[in-house]
């Protein structure tokens, strides 16, 4: 009953169910609901020469929204990015640092004294262990997070678009 009720809940919603992993977590296979868009490898040369590979993944989403994930040789996502007509569910790719990028934006809310230009949104949270960053308008958003500590040396964060 409560796995009806669940994909009732998307079907009337017009939403499509995501299994994307979170940051920090296991990466899973992309959900039926995603088209994986391709898979291949990003390099990243460490201090002493040698490279490090990243594993990254393309999804898009039902809405057009695509999601890469970066993945370090255990398949941990370690960084995303998302580029597309509709923001994706950042609770489920944030995962436990979601609390943190929401507190991080109602502080600066309140801290602003001018109102929040609904027509463009930009939004980030910038701390020691990670770095979350989203802008954009209606029907073109982009963002990305990671997490510092985890990136191998060698790797520019450029490389997240």
């Amino acid at each position: 009953p409560l796995l009806i009720a669940s994909a009732l809940y998307f079907v009337l919603l017009g939403a499509s169910p995501v299994a994307l992993a979170a940051l920090g977590e296991s990466a899973m296979y992309p959900p039926a609901s995603a088209r994986q868009l391709a898979s291949g490898a990003v390099a990243a040369v460490s201090g002493a020469g040698n490279r490090v590979q990243l594993s990254v993944r393309s999804s898009q989403l039902a809405s057009g929204t695509v999601i890469r994930e970066y993945l370090d040789a255990s398949g941990k996502v370690i960084a995303i990015e998302w580029q597309g007509p509709t923001l994706p569910d950042l609770q489920l790719l944030l995962g436990s640092y979601f609390a943190r990028y929401v507190k991080a934006q109602s502080q600066i809310q309140v801290q602003s004294a001018r109102p929040a230009d609904i027509s463009h949104r930009h939004a980030q949270l910038r701390d020691s262990d990670v770095v979350i960053e989203s802008h954009g308008h209606l029907r073109a958003f982009q963002g990305r997070a990671y997490l510092p500590a985890m990136l191998p040396a060698g790797f520019s964060i450029d490389q997240i678009q």
